[in-house]
């Protein structure tokens, strides 16, 4: 892993999460961007001292990591991996909190809302859960129709959940009532990455195509570009 200067386009520092060539496959920032936080397929979490540009701690999550999200107040650690696992780690503690149940298969992404309140949880089992954090309760489960949706992105303002699909493009969730609200369908294949621009009104897609789609949140037309 690479720490760039974004200012003066430089590297700055190498991080080796694993001794192996065993790929990191998510990062995360606290929101003060003090500390990083590394998932990788060798089933460990490491959190880094930007600063010092020191490891800190290692997690062990017991099966490959595929996600990992702090929370918007920096308190808590999501991480998704193998078999169904989403654990919630204390992040000042370095202590596991809960394992939330409910997926049967590996976990793509997590993804905290706004307000740190709601933690969604994406997987290869076709579903997408919603969680509340405060007592680690399923909220309301997703059916995602047969698409495995690898990202999820909560709208700025937290009203609505974005999953990529198999469609080429992304399903939209109302979290309030809990109903899909709108399907987006671009070209096949299934996007690797989507985000939602500051004012929530334009959803970005992008993948293997290798050109990226930009949707009206709530038209649901697009523009691409490459």
């Amino acid at each position: 892993m690479a720490l760039w200067d974004v200012a003066g386009r430089e590297q700055i520092a190498t991080l080796h999460h694993a001794k192996a060539v065993i790929p990191v496959a998510s990062l995360a920032f606290s929101s003060d961007g003090s500390t990083l936080a590394s998932a990788s397929y060798d089933r460990t979490v490491k959190l880094w001292d930007v600063g010092n540009r020191e490891e800190l701690t290692t997690l062990e999550h017991g099966q490959p990591v595929h996600s990992a999200a702090f929370s918007p107040d920096d308190s808590l650690l999501a991480i998704g991996g193998g078999k169904g696992t989403v654990t919630l780690w204390d992040a000042r503690t370095q202590q596991e909190s809960v394992t939330l149940q409910g997926h049967t298969n590996t976990v793509f992404s997590v993804s905290f809302s706004p307000d740190g309140t709601v933690l969604a949880t994406s997987s290869a089992d076709h579903t997408v859960r919603v969680w509340d954090v405060s007592d680690s309760e399923q909220l309301a489960t997703w059916d995602g129709r047969g698409s495995i949706g690898r990202c999820l992105a909560f709208s700025p303002d937290g009203s609505t959940l974005a999953r990529t699909n198999i469609r080429g493009a992304a399903d939209l969730w109302s979290v309030g009532s809990r109903q899909q609200v709108a399907v987006l369908e671009g070209d096949p294949p299934e996007p690797k990455a989507l985000a939602f621009s500051p004012d929530g009104a334009i959803l970005a897609t992008g993948g293997a195509s290798g050109a990226v789609t930009l949707w009206n949140a709530i038209s649901g037309s697009s523009t691409r570009g490459r």
